[in-house]
């Protein structure tokens, strides 16, 4: 199935009053530097693109300061080839390269006067926004999940199938698909669902490979979640599923299943950034246990939702040590596991209110109109710090950087003339402030 992102963003821009320069990945998801481009297409008039308020998207994945791997390259000149500059001139002069290396994901804006650029994304609690907001990146937060999972998701409230459940369904629902990056940590999560015996009780799959490597290859980041046992495709039904699987629900595993255990991006992490994967089961009338990093189901119950404290031990949520906190989770389903049929529809009916207080909120148009004005407050305070902040600085030394070193092939490649750029240092100077 294809994801129609962009209909988000043009929202987004429609609900604002500012004149913004739009930049995200294309296609959504990636991080290639040379992926990094306006999103609308843009007015041809030099000077508006110039004085807009340039914004990144950055508001799918978690954020990730360690830009390495993107070096002022053949693909980098590529994609600065492809906005119109000739790649001859990148190459031909390495302190230009080093200027827009040294620029990070801002690299790509050189249609902006603006030293500072909005980054929008969608988590809390981040050394990595700390990090992008030292280094001329003005954050602004949103939790983007929120909006995409009730379009995703809209027909779960009406979905009939989701109303009833099989005469024997099993306790738990795991959605185990990728497991590559922040996710190793579900490598383990399936050991110890093996070793426990839950995987009889579970619906759950497991892919033996994620970005082309097989799980007993797999390097961990954490040594922590080192694996003990290397058969767990051969208990485990293989898991067929793309990755757009998690934009979707199936209304049959929730038939048959009783509780959700969700398996976050982020686990081992301080950072909240929960995606359309922990909103699911509330869309869905779900029971759920969530598996991300500590604080997670506070970050839920900030935003109005309900958890299951008192039917569910959820001291989990509180855990720092990752690997502590996965055996936490992983007893309290061992506990519930064991508790006779009758336990267990008592269990869910004593849960039922809070099923139905969450879907209810998460449908609302309140729950839609908080997620809206918490963006558009967030972005008018980052807007105003980038008016206050310094302007025209960067793009002056880069230009004038080429001018010095390289003048005949500059004026060659560049795109503006010298009434142009006249033009431009006079509205950079009567924009900066004395």
């Amino acid at each position: 199935m294809s994801i129609p992102l962009d209909r988000l963003y043009h929202f987004l821009n429609d609900v604002t009053a500012h004149a913004l320069l739009i930049y995200g990945w294309q296609p959504h998801g990636s991080k290639k530097l040379q992926d990094l481009g306006p999103l609308f297409p843009q007015t041809s008039n030099w000077q508006i693109k110039k004085t807009q308020l340039p914004l990144i998207f950055h508001d799918q994945e978690p954020l990730d300061y360690d830009f390495s791997q993107y070096v002022v390259d053949q693909d980098f000149c590529d994609a600065i080839n492809s906005w119109g500059w000739e790649e001859s001139l990148w190459i031909s002069l390495p302190l230009i390269q080093t200027l827009h290396k040294k620029m990070h994901l801002r690299s790509v804006l050189d249609q902006s006067f603006y030293d500072l650029t909005l980054l929008v994304h969608s988590e809390k609690n981040s050394h990595q926004v700390s990090l992008f907001e030292k280094n001329n990146f003005v954050p602004v937060y949103y939790w983007n999940h929120a909006i995409l999972a009730r379009d995703w998701f809209r027909y779960a409230e009406h979905d009939l199938l989701l109303k009833t459940k099989s005469q024997s369904p099993k306790t738990f629902l795991i959605y185990n698909r990728a497991w590559s990056g922040s996710r190793e940590y579900r490598l383990k999560f399936a050991e110890i669902i093996i070793n426990t015996g839950l995987d009889q009780d579970s619906i759950i799959s497991f892919s033996c490979t994620d970005n082309n490597v097989h799980y007993q290859d797999h390097n961990f980041k954490n040594t922590n979640f080192k694996l003990d046992r290397f058969d767990l495709e051969k208990v485990l039904p293989n898991n067929v599923h793309n990755s757009a699987a998690s934009a979707d629900y199936n209304n049959q595993d929730y038939q048959n299943s009783m509780i959700e255990v969700v398996l976050e991006t982020l686990f081992d992490d301080t950072r909240h950034h929960l995606t359309e994967k922990a909103l699911r089961p509330i869309a869905c009338k779900q029971p759920f246990i969530l598996a991300g990093t500590p604080g997670s189901l506070t970050y839920l119950r900030d935003y109005g939702f309900k958890t299951f404290d008192g039917f569910i031990d959820e001291t989990y949520d509180t855990i720092v040590d990752p690997l502590k906190r996965i055996y936490a989770i992983t007893q309290e389903m061992q506990r519930i596991s064991a508790l006779t049929t009758d336990q267990k529809n008592q269990l869910i009916q004593n849960i039922q209110p809070i099923v139905e207080h969450n879907q209810k909120l998460f449908f609302s148009q309140q729950f839609h109109n908080s997620i809206v004005a918490e963006f558009k407050k967030n972005l008018d305070i980052g807007v105003e710090k980038i008016k206050s902040g310094s302007i025209g600085k960067n793009w002056k030394l880069i230009r004038e950087t080429a001018i010095d070193h390289c003048p005949e092939l500059f004026y060659k490649c560049a795109d503006q003339t010298q009434d142009e750029l006249d033009w431009a240092y006079s509205w950079i100077d009567s924009h900066t402030s004395s």
